[in-house]
């Protein structure tokens, strides 16, 4: 049988697989405390006014103990000790044990649609304030986008739009993508009229549906748009071909290559072990390389060869979508804690996943007095943890990133109630460890 049924076949069960998960992960999700997708609105009732006192805040990159005054949204004083008590316009929080970072920004996910996910259960319930949808609409779909993913968000939803008429669907994965599946003028328009959400587009190209003779027409019509509008694009790295190199070749500073740590048939180290020269040429000329772990996107391997070679400027995205809820990623902190384990700094993981990301999409990145910034508030959970990448390696470590509040909007939100579920055991005594 040839290697493109195969693919095929392996294509088609995972679809299956989808479908028969949508109820589970529905089930799952509800007992995890989101059991409606409904905006997080301030009221009469919601304090004007926060003071976080006794937590590690992230400034300048590191930690350092402070309390935080929050007035709408706003830093109004940092200070050793800040002295306030509850009252009908102040939430006094004790926030001892917790970390305050910036607030996490998921990078790439998939929301809404038959594989994607609601924003609200990847959102502030996940300890995220921002996220980027990586390609799942095309100018033909994104209506159904904004209909269905972001009126009432309470945190804002930014795109990398497919220059693929329909966007990502399975006749796009698994059929050839030759000339005519694009709408670049409509793409265009889109990029135009909508500059505060969409921030620049995504090409999602493999083996299975890149066409022969010219398997890098997509990459380079989608490059070519996003020169012309001073926008980033986003390459999808998969089973090759097209490989890195043909992205990298495309590639301007800017870009981002995701699934930079999948297996080394098709990523940023080659199978000997190096690092591929045009990809270090690449990052020192300013492409952007990012995780989007996903459901078959992260070896552990792969990134241990990269740090050891000091290839760690990077952002830690999830790749979020309905079977990776499941299995693999599970969730954002779950993504994130795998580098803990692999022997980055809680400070080195933070700018990761919250300032870098931040400077990025070009929102507030640094806690300072003055900005108006969201915050992620969480805690480091101490135990004996099995994290898994994506090809089946397992690796131990004594700890993991737990969330527990975000403040979005000046708005205190309880997070983390899927990674609870998930990872926090008992000990004998019956007390959470």
């Amino acid at each position: 049988m040839s290697r493109h049924h195969i693919d095929r076949r392996t294509f088609l069960k995972t679809c299956g697989k989808v479908a028969l998960a949508a109820p589970l992960l529905t089930e799952t999700l509800l007992l995890s405390g989101c059991a409606r997708c409904v905006p997080h609105k301030r009221n009469n009732e919601i304090p004007q006014k926060i003071v976080l006192q006794n937590g590690s805040v992230f400034m300048g990159g590191r930690y350092r103990r402070l309390d935080m005054e929050i007035q709408e949204g706003k830093i109004i004083h940092l200070a050793d000790r800040i002295l306030a008590l509850p009252d009908h316009n102040t939430n006094v929080m004790d926030c001892s044990g917790l970390h305050i970072s910036p607030g996490w920004v998921d990078l790439h996910c998939h929301i809404g649609t038959t594989i994607g996910i609601e924003p609200c259960l990847l959102g502030p319930q996940m300890g995220v304030t921002a996220l980027v949808e990586a390609g799942t609409y095309g100018p033909e779909t994104l209506p159904s986008f904004f209909e269905n993913c972001c009126p009432g968000e309470s945190i804002p939803v930014y795109l990398f739009l497919n220059v693929r008429k329909n966007g990502i669907q399975v006749s796009n994965v698994l059929f050839k993508s030759r000339p005519g599946v694009e709408d670049v003028e409509g793409a265009r328009r889109l990029a135009m009229e909508y500059p505060d959400i969409i921030k620049g587009f995504k090409v999602r190209l493999d083996t299975t549906n890149t066409p022969s003779g010219h398997p890098t027409f997509l990459a380079e019509t989608t490059a070519k748009l996003a020169a012309d509008l001073s926008m980033p694009v986003m390459y999808h790295l998969g089973n090759p071909e097209p490989s890195i190199t043909d992205f990298l070749k495309v590639s301007k500073p800017g870009d981002i290559i995701t699934h930079f740590l999948r297996e080394t048939n098709n990523c940023v180290v080659l199978p000997s072990g190096a690092i591929r020269p045009e990809a270090r040429e690449a990052k020192a000329n300013g492409v952007l390389f990012d995780v989007g772990h996903g459901l078959a996107s992260f070896r552990f391997e792969t990134a241990r060869k990269a740090l050891e070679q000091d290839f760690s400027d990077f952002t830690i995205s999830s790749d979020l979508w309905i079977l990776p809820s499941l299995s693999k990623s599970l969730t954002f902190a779950n993504v994130a804690s795998k580098f803990l384990a692999l022997g980055l700094s809680l400070e080195d993981v933070t700018r990761k996943i919250s300032s870098r990301p931040r400077e990025i999409l070009q929102i507030e990145s640094e806690i300072q007095v003055g900005k108006k910034i969201d915050l992620t508030l969480f805690s480091i959970q101490e135990g004996e943890f099995a994290y898994s990448d994506t090809g089946g390696e397992e690796l131990k470590y004594n700890s993991r990133i737990m969330p527990r509040y975000t403040v979005v909007n000046g708005e205190m939100i309880h997070a983390g109630g899927r990674d609870q579920q998930l990872f926090t055991c008992r000990n004998p005594e019956g007390t959470f460890a």
